[in-house]
């Protein structure tokens, strides 16, 4: 059950699991001919990956389904994480790079976002990179056979879309320097469509799993140009806004089925459910959010000096929760575990428009009611993760701040949010600094906001308390966990 829950909710994400060649592995790992010094570590990281995310992400509810109670399949969360990392050691993957282990990589970044991990997440993705590298990812090649060239391109793409995202963040060179057109982008189409012998491509009208990650790379190919030439042209006003229009018109030049008009109309719910698979209802979400925060972000060395780029910033920041709002209008989809492993997505823009009725006093009719549902969505969330409940503090006490200040009376309580907003605004101090900013200049009334500007959000952080000890398990004690953590079905 743990597996399925992870292929049905989560490796939409990411798609970098095969999921057809990785049940049949599965099912090998369980044959009683098996031999354990056969298994292939690496392979047996990526379970322990699946496992942990699993735990990590599974409501209340499920957790019954597979034999634990909440509390220790919480604990188990962290165990399998543990033992992802020791299978990895134990396989030598610092010295003998393999597919299987960027793909720990690439899901574990869900763990480490759970649990406020940044740190450790940065950490591996140098090494993730190096190893990208060793396996020739950077360059377009065949792999085995058609599987593993398709698996190769996925992996490279999630990877240089982790390293672009990551530079916007934190407004740092990126470690990969291989030009986005040297690589082929995955291919449209499904799992099923991929077998070891033939890759079945589909029309790009065509929905298919894979649709968003091809969606999101034609996007991050152009944010990447920020970083041309050094970076030269990141502080240019006239390169900057053009590249944003470029991603606007990317918008409309996207199938229908990533149009948000089409989604606010009702039409992919309605009209096509037979022809979209349910994975990108989720999707679309991740990616029209994703894309709209990178705008935030692009825009903000020019919010002091440039009335547009704020104006490009609210506007980006209402459109990124419009897919949030048409999946919370729908009952089912809103109690669907997907809505809270996505959410991290919302509760980024939540945080970036609170800052910016801190820093630009920027107040649209609306906003502050909108903020308010957010607040109560956190409140709401069914998994009663406890970084949510920090979360919704934290708005509060932005709302507080903004609704207290009186001239500069508050800038210091407003300095103090920084080490709580740093992972949406590239660390502590750049968060500080663009908290400080306000100081520096005087208020903004020339820029029109938009009345229907909306914001919603729902953390996905969770943290776990452990006293698991797990750091002198062996591989054999791993293993002997695995097998003895009963309620893991092999019928699935």
């Amino acid at each position: 059950m743990l597996v399925a829950f992870f292929m049905d909710n989560i490796n939409l994400v990411f798609s970098v699991i095969h999921e057809p060649s990785f049940r049949k592995t599965y099912q090998h790992f369980w044959d009683t001919t098996t031999r354990r010094e056969d298994t292939d570590l690496t392979w047996l990281a990526l379970l322990f990956t699946v496992l942990s995310l699993s735990a990590t992400y599974m409501p209340k509810g499920f957790s019954a389904t597979v034999g634990f109670e909440a509390s220790t399949i919480q604990k188990l969360a962290h165990t399998w994480h543990s033992a992802s990392r020791q299978a990895l050691h134990a396989g030598c993957f610092e010295h003998k790079s393999q597919l299987n282990q960027l793909a720990v990589f690439i899901n574990s970044q869900l763990y480490w976002y759970a649990v406020a991990d940044i740190e450790t997440r940065n950490a591996c993705f140098a090494q993730a990179v190096h190893s990208a590298q060793m396996l020739r990812l950077d360059r377009e090649g065949t792999g085995a056979n058609p599987l593993e060239t398709e698996m190769r391109r996925r992996i490279w793409w999630e990877l240089w879309i982790a390293d672009a995202d990551r530079s916007l963040n934190y407004g740092r060179t990126p470690l990969i320097q291989t030009r986005p057109d040297r690589i082929l982008l995955p291919s449209n189409c499904n799992d099923n469509d991929i077998t070891e012998n033939s890759i079945t491509s589909q029309p790009e009208q065509k929905a298919t799993e894979a649709s968003a990650a091809i969606a999101r790379a034609k996007y991050f190919r152009i944010f990447h140009r920020l970083f041309d030439n050094d970076r030269e042209h990141m502080h240019s006003w006239e390169y900057v806004s053009a590249l944003d229009r470029e991603i606007q018109a990317l918008d409309d030049e996207l199938p229908w089925f990533f149009r948000q008009s089409e989604w606010d109309s009702g039409r992919p719910f309605v009209d096509h459910t037979s022809v979209i698979p349910q994975a990108l209802i989720w999707q679309h979400y991740v990616i029209h959010s994703s894309v709209r925060i990178q705008r935030l972000r692009m825009m903000r060395p020019f919010l002091a000096t440039q009335p547009a780029a704020l104006e490009v910033s609210v506007q980006a920041a209402g459109e990124a929760l419009d897919s949030y709002k048409s999946l919370r209008s729908h009952p089912i989809l809103r109690s669907n575990p997907k809505f809270q492993i996505t959410a991290h997505q919302a509760y980024s823009s939540a945080v970036q428009l609170a800052a910016f009725l801190l820093v630009e006093r920027v107040a649209p009719d609306g906003l502050r009611e909108d903020i308010e549902m957010v607040i109560n969505d956190l409140k709401d969330n069914p998994l009663d993760l406890p970084m949510a409940d920090a979360a919704h503090k934290l708005l509060g006490r932005m709302l507080w701040i903004h609704d207290q200040r009186t001239g500069g009376e508050t800038s210091g309580v407003a300095d103090s949010i920084a080490p709580e907003i740093g992972p949406v605004f590239g660390g502590e101090s750049s968060a500080r600094d663009y908290l400080q900013s306000r100081r520096s200049r005087p208020p903004r009334d020339d820029v029109a906001v938009a009345d229907d500007v909306l914001i919603g959000a729902n953390s996905l952080f969770d943290l776990f308390d452990t006293d698991w000890s797990t750091d002198q398990f062996g591989l054999g004690d791993w293993i002997t966990l695995f097998h003895d953590t009963g309620g893991i079905s092999t019928n699935e």
